[in-house]
């Protein structure tokens, strides 16, 4: 049965800070599909487009063993459209055993947040 996940900060907010940052989502048990649906953010909370910068995935079932998606290992985060324009980013996708996802950020501009939720399914 698929189920979604948020990124969290430590305190529970799904709105997590992009300053050259990583967070993981704990997904809580191993999933034979995940995708990363990302929505960036300004200081406000509203929807925005990045100016630059890159978010790097990977994903693990071992601790300290972290594997490169199927797809979408890093995007440029200028690909991230805001609004209803379809974004032209590769979205994360991993096709196989993950049971935690980590978005590693690193200059990202013109953007202070994002929102990113994981898709999960099979078993």
């Amino acid at each position: 049965m698929a189920q979604t996940y948020d990124f969290k900060t430590s305190d529970g907010a799904t709105r997590v800070p992009v300053a050259n940052a990583s967070h993981i989502v704990e997904i809580g048990r191993v999933h034979d599909q995940a995708q990363v649906h990302i929505r960036c953010l300004d200081a406000q909370g509203d929807p925005v487009t990045p100016t630059g910068g890159t978010i790097t995935f990977h994903g693990n079932i071992l601790d300290g063993v972290w594997l490169a998606p199927s797809q979408g290992e890093s995007i440029d985060a200028t690909q991230l459209v805001a609004g209803n324009v379809p974004s032209a980013y590769e979205m994360p996708a991993f096709n196989g055993g993950v049971q935690r996802i980590r978005a590693t950020f690193n200059g990202i501009t013109g953007a202070t947040s994002v929102q990113m939720l994981v898709w999960a399914g099979g078993d």
